[in-house]
């Protein structure tokens, strides 16, 4: 989208709306909003929203005068209150309570009116969520594998073929499956005699020429005989040419190119296929074809100042392509408009091991962020804390990652002047939902929790629970196993020792047979969920 076609922050409040509309001057707006917009108030721990002991679309919502862009890129819509001038109500049919903007769900008001239903509308404030609406919406339903015993390779596919619900839909009413606005032509690149070919059983190449001609060696032959092709990169081609019968041919419809009136111009798009650094030359062969316009050969994208130079390396040294990391640079902007973060985390070890990177630190600092998003994104979810900011603690799961990535070719960190992680295991926990909800108790609320009940324990009780705190103390590690007829305090009793460690920071897990028991318990959960976590695995 052009930079001027794009909403900013101010004009948000167009497009979406979290507030409750004036009565006196929207009725119908306001009655739609409290009867399709509005957050259950009441939601407790019998609402679908509600897990872990608490409203998991975190609700309600703090106030806000105006409407600005979030640090995460989620923007913070205008929730006034009613002492800032926002209006309230409330919804029929329920105990009379007032409604204010917290409870509000972002919404279109003019689509609301239209369609009178549940239709939750969101601003896509940055580019680095758009890969995730992609991924998300793209993936598809849920999907099983099984396996067919039949060699009949067609009938394979059409047993175990699944439509989702959406596309059953599209089809049945024969709306169009797939559409590509623009087209993306795809450019091959290799070295040279070294693209693939592909023959018949009975032919030859000697046969058939067309056979080893490509996108980039049809590139190098338009250069030679069309003047217009010598001013373009190998992307731009595709704007100009269409690739028909293995050979780029000028386009004959289109917008007239100024000054080349017999030019025609699409809004095709050209891509050359991605390429590894670990691929040595071909990466800088494809880095020139980004910079050398109208080469007729594999030796002119070496020749520099008229000499031919031994590789493609050599020639991007000469053309001051590698005097600094701006190169890294574009590959790692590159990967972070496409790539989720732990890919990105990959192709940074990447180019740590086989690259020559001058200032290493300098490309961590720049692109830290993307790489650790996921974190930051993961202990939000767990924590239910939406305004919670990328920190010093993601940054280090991080480069616990590069770490562990760098032991299997037996580097660290400090080789490349990068900062070490202040844990080297915290990679094992850091995709582990458990342990960080387990981190989450606030510790000054369970020592008030035990300063009050420890005093009700009765004798038996409290002998017993004293044991098990000199055992804590002491680290000595024991089996103790409490019978006790119903109704006599057991979980009570199981309550208090799981506040006293908590209260010092320490984790316990609270595991039970069955869910059942388990929610008896603060934080239980059952032991075969326990099992299948990774983190208490190791």
């Amino acid at each position: 989208m052009d930079e001027n076609s794009k909403p900013r922050p101010q004009e948000y409040d167009r497009f979406v709306q979290a507030e409750i509309p004036n009565p006196n001057e929207d009725f119908k707006g306001h009655q739609l909003v409290l009867q399709h917009m509005i957050h259950d108030p009441y939601c407790t721990n019998k609402s679908p929203c509600w897990k872990d002991d608490r409203c998991s679309k975190r609700y309600p919502k703090h106030y806000s005068v105006h409407t600005r862009c979030g640090e995460d890129s989620y923007p913070v819509y205008r929730r006034r209150s009613p002492e800032m001038g926002g209006h309230h109500g409330h919804k029929e049919g329920r105990p009379r309570q007032n409604i204010t903007n917290e409870w509000v769900v972002p919404h279109n008001l003019q689509l609301l009116k239209i369609f009178n239903c549940h239709l939750n509308v969101e601003i896509c404030s940055s580019v680095h969520s758009i890969k995730y609406v992609i991924k998300y919406t793209m993936k598809g339903s849920d999907q099983l594998f099984f396996g067919v015993n039949r060699e009949d390779e067609v009938a394979q596919y059409l047993t175990g073929r699944y439509i989702g619900p959406s596309e059953a839909v599209s089809t049945i009413l024969g709306f169009p499956i797939h559409n590509r606005e623009p087209a993306v032509i795809r450019l091959q690149v290799h070295l040279p005699e070294q693209q693939q070919v592909f023959y018949q059983e009975n032919e030859t190449i000697q046969h058939n020429n067309n056979m080893i001609k490509t996108t980039l060696t049809e590139f190098f032959d338009l250069c030679v005989r069309d003047p217009f092709a010598k001013t373009l990169y190998d992307v731009d081609i595709p704007r100009f040419y269409v690739w028909n019968d293995k050979r780029w041919q000028r386009r004959k419809a289109g917008m007239r190119v100024q000054l080349h009136l017999h030019i025609f111009e699409a809004n095709d798009i050209g891509r050359v296929y991605t390429v590894s650094p670990n691929s040595d030359d071909l990466y800088y062969m494809r880095l020139l074809l980004h910079h050398v316009k109208g080469p007729v050969s594999c030796d002119k994208l070496k020749t520099v100042h008229g000499v031919i130079l031994p590789s493609f390396k050599d020639a991007c040294r000469e053309k001051g392509l590698l005097h600094d990391d701006a190169h890294w640079q574009h590959t790692m902007v590159e990967a972070e408009r496409t790539r989720f973060p732990r890919a990105m985390r990959d192709l940074f070890v990447l180019l740590l091991v086989n690259c020559e990177i001058n200032n290493p630190i300098d490309l961590w600092e720049r692109f830290k962020d993307s790489m650790s998003e996921d974190f930051h994104h993961l202990e939000q979810r767990t924590l239910y804390d939406h305004t919670l900011l990328i920190n010093g603690k993601h940054y280090n799961q991080a480069l616990s990652y590069l770490q562990e990535k760098l032991d299997t070719f037996g580097k660290n960190l400090q080789q490349f002047n990068l900062p070490a992680p202040q844990n080297l295991h915290v990679h094992h926990v850091v995709n582990n939902r458990e342990f960080l909800f387990e981190q989450q108790y606030n510790t000054d609320e369970q020592r008030e929790f035990v300063e009050e009940k420890e005093p009700l324990l009765n004798p038996k009780q409290r002998n017993v629970y004293e044991f098990i705190c000199d055992c804590l103390n002491r680290d000595i590690g024991k089996l103790i196993f409490i019978d006790a007829p119903g109704g006599t305090g057991k979980n009570f009793h199981n309550n208090l020792i799981l506040a006293k460690m908590r209260s010092s920071g320490d984790i316990a897990l609270s595991v039970a047979s069955s869910g059942i028991a388990a929610r008896l318990m603060p934080g239980g959960r059952t032991a075969f969920k326990v099992q299948n976590s990774s983190y208490y695995q190791r």
